[in-house]
Formats: C-alpha cells, structure tokens, sequence
C-alpha cells in the first residue's frame, strides 16, 4: 500500500497542517523541490527534538523514510521525524543529508524545521537535534545552522573522507557525479565535516556525544579526530557532554531504544 501524505507548501504550511497531519507523511514543497518528514504535536510541550535518519533498507522500505518515528508515542515532546531526499531515486542506503551538485539538503531541512519552531513558537534553546551513526552527523550540522540548539548523537561519523572508502565513493557517485573525495571536500567543506559546519554557519552547538569506545573504527576515525579538529579550529568544547559506554556486542549499532530515550529525557530535562 502506497503511502499517504498530507501536501503543502513551505509558504502556506500552518498549525493546523501540523495537526491534521497525525501519523502521515507531510509532503512539503520548498523552493521547487519537495521534501518529506512526519511530526507529531504534544500541545503541553514546549520544546522540539529532531531526528534524522541513519542507513536506510530500501529492500524492507523505499523512500521517503521517516525511520523510528513510532517511537514518538514515547516521547514526552514535540517531535520531528526526517526522511533524507539524497537518497531518493539512486541505490545509496546512506546519505548524510549531502543533497547534490547544485543544493545541500541540509540546508533546506533547516529552514523547514525553523519554520516548524516557529509555527510552535518554540525557543532556539528548547530545540534538539538527535540521531545516531549518519542521523547523527546530520543532526551535528543541522545543530550548526541553527544557533542556540543543542545536538543528541550516537557513535555519529564527523568527517566523511575518514569513513569507509566504499560507502564514500557511491555518495560521490550518486550525488557529485563522481567527483574525487579531495576535489567534493574542496568544494564543499562543509558538508564533508561537522566542524568544517560549525566554521561556515558559525554556530557551535552543545553536543551530547555517546560513544561505544569499543568500537574502534569509529574511535579513531570519527570520535578522535572530531576533538582533535575542534582544537585546531579553535572551537570550545567545554560544554560538550561526552558519554563513553562499554558494549562490545552491539559495536557501531545505537544504544537500544530502553536506553536511548532514558538519555534523551534525562538531557531535555537538563535545559
């Protein structure tokens, strides 16, 4: 059964679009192209969390995706659940939210959450990015455009050119018409690097950072070199939250579901 979407534009969205949407994919034009995500109302709630997608399976689901958004029910919040256009029409299962030649999807999913926020009349402070692996490096971005926010990730890439060299080159493929990894980070820094982000929109977001340490790939790849790269942009992390835990069995997968919204309420119940 195909699915449902509920159809607006950027311009006209409103309220009552957000409300009526209930448990269906809201299709959303902006600036000539559409975009997609559900979100669910919690009318006592004054803050906003976002997620983003991490690898998606198009042979269990095709795009657009708008993954663990059952998990809303349990969310004390209100609540935003992207699905990542990149990865739309070509057979990448991951995107980073990168977009393509001509335009970062990042962007645009910034300025769709802002104007959520807004229709919400949500603070900048009472607003969260959160996702794990890929969810995570985008939420670390989309944290960056958006000053005041805070960032939620789980074991998140940080710099794309140290992931692994195979998922790397088929979103160079896919999306910058096989452009070399050195000729795409030249041109697009930032949306290569979370730092690089944090440089070019000028924004350091707090960031909740848990890292399975057991994993070393990420460790030396992601997690290291993103506190190292910090330093070297002369960007402050004191108020960065850096959670290490021990799981060797679940490697480079999230924390579980039990666990994951233990965290995400205890941090939104710090601000």
């Amino acid at each position: 059964m195909a699915e449902e979407y509920v159809e607006t534009t950027y311009e006209s969205m409103t309220i009552d679009t957000l409300k009526k949407a209930g448990e269906k994919m809201i299709k959303i034009i902006y600036k000539d192209e559409d975009f997609y995500f559900k979100t669910f109302i919690k009318e006592d709630s004054n803050q906003l969390i976002i997620h983003n997608n991490g690898a998606v399976d198009h042979t269990k689901r095709k795009p657009p995706v708008a993954q663990r958004s059952s998990w809303s029910e349990d969310i004390e919040v209100n609540c935003i659940f992207f699905d990542d256009k990149t990865i739309h029409f070509n057979d990448l299962n991951t995107g980073w939210g990168a977009g393509n030649i001509k335009r970062f999807y990042l962007e645009d999913y910034s300025a769709i959450t802002k104007k959520v926020q807004e229709l919400l009349s949500i603070k900048s402070k009472n607003v969260f990015y959160w996702g794990s692996s890929a969810g995570g490096y985008m939420s670390i971005i989309l944290s960056s455009m958006h000053h005041q926010t805070s960032a939620i990730v789980n074991n998140p890439q940080t710099l794309l050119l140290n992931h692994y060299k195979g998922k790397i080159d088929k979103l160079l493929n896919a999306a910058f018409n096989g452009m070399s990894k050195e000729d795409a980070f030249g041109k697009y820094p930032e949306r290569f690097s979370v730092v690089e982000a944090m440089k070019k929109y000028g924004y350091a977001p707090i960031i909740y950072y848990l890292q399975n340490y057991q994993f070393e790939f990420d460790m030396a790849n992601h997690f290291e070199p993103f506190r190292k790269s910090l330093k070297e942009a002369g960007i402050s992390e004191k108020e960065n939250y850096y959670i290490l835990y021990n799981d060797y069995e679940r490697g480079h997968s999230p924390l579980s579901k039990e666990d994951t919204l233990q965290y995400i309420h205890k941090i939104l119940d710090i601000k």
